[in-house]
This record gives structure tokens, sequence and C-alpha cells, in this order.
């Protein structure tokens, strides 16, 4: 699902989003232009892109989205390149903001860069920011929990995440895996 609408306020409530697939950004949502979008009590699973598997925000060229994600569930998710469940991205003057609060991320994979959530800023003029409040990354196969390349990752507390790549305290297993 594609959003741009220019202005736009999205709500996606009690939703799955399962095996969806793409080539691009995004394997279920991609939210870009200066939209807002709420996501709430919904699930992602075995969704796959080249970036972002169930999610991307993606801030170009002036842009300005801005997602909210909530106890949600992301679990199976790829991504080639990063962010197996969310990615957040910006460039060229863009401002991705994305706030994730009181969600579980396990067994979400990237190959490359973030198999949690990745967060990255391509040039000095945009800005990607992600605050973080009440979550669970673990298990994340491959490309470690969290990723952060020229963004800011907040902490809002309560986070756990197992490898510690968010740079939150604490980190360690939350016992997930049965």
């Amino acid at each position: 699902s594609r959003n741009n609408p220019g202005n736009a306020n999205v709500l996606i409530r009690e939703s799955t989003f399962s095996e969806n697939s793409s080539g691009s950004d995004s394997g279920a949502i991609l939210n870009d232009g200066a939209t807002e979008m709420l996501i709430e009590q919904s699930a992602f699973f075995a969704n796959s892109s080249s970036g972002g598997g169930a999610i991307t925000n993606a801030g170009y060229n002036g842009d300005t989205p801005s997602i909210t994600v909530a106890n949600s569930t992301f679990s199976g998710n790829l991504a080639v390149y990063a962010g197996g469940a969310i990615l957040n991205d910006s460039s060229g003057d863009g401002k991705a903001s994305a706030n994730l609060i009181h969600n579980t991320f396990t067994d979400n994979t990237s190959d490359e860069k973030g198999g949690g959530i990745s967060n990255v800023s391509f040039d000095p003029t945009s800005q990607s920011v992600i605050t973080m409040t009440g979550n669970i990354i673990a298990n994340s196969p491959s490309g470690g929990d969290c990723y952060n390349q020229d963004g800011t990752i907040v902490d809002g507390g309560f986070n756990l995440v197992e490898d510690g790549s968010c740079g939150f305290s604490p980190a360690g297993d939350p016992l997930l895996a049965p």
C-alpha cells in the first residue's frame, strides 16, 4: 500500500499485513510525502522488500512524513538492504519521523542493516528521527536489532533491545523464544 497524497492523515487499526512483497521500498506500507499515519493494534508477518520489509517511512526532497506505530507486532519480515521490519529514511532536505510505542519486533531480518529497525539520513540536509517507548526488539537473525546512520534514535524509556544496538540500557534476552 502506498500513501503519498500530500497532507493526508491515515489511520490503520486492528489490521494484519502478511506475505506482501515489493522489489523496492516496503513490503506492506510505504508512507512518503507530507503524510501523518497512525497504525495501532496491527500485525506484520513475513513481508519482504529491498528496504523496509514491512514499513518504510520516507522523507525525500523536502517531504516530512510522520508515522506512529503502537501496540503492534512485527515478526518474520525481511529486507535485503535495511530495516527488516521498519525503515525510517530521508534525503534531500526531507525529514522522516517515526514514533514507536509498545511494539514487539522478533525474528525480523536484514541482509545488511537493521534486522528490526533501520534509521538512515542519507545526506547532511536531511533528518531521520525515531522515538521509541516501551518496545521489545529481539531475535534478529541478521543485520542486528537496530541500525542508525546519521539519524537520531531517542529513548523514550522502557525499551528492551536484545543486542543493545539501539544504544539503550538495559539490553538482554526478553525470552521470546519457546
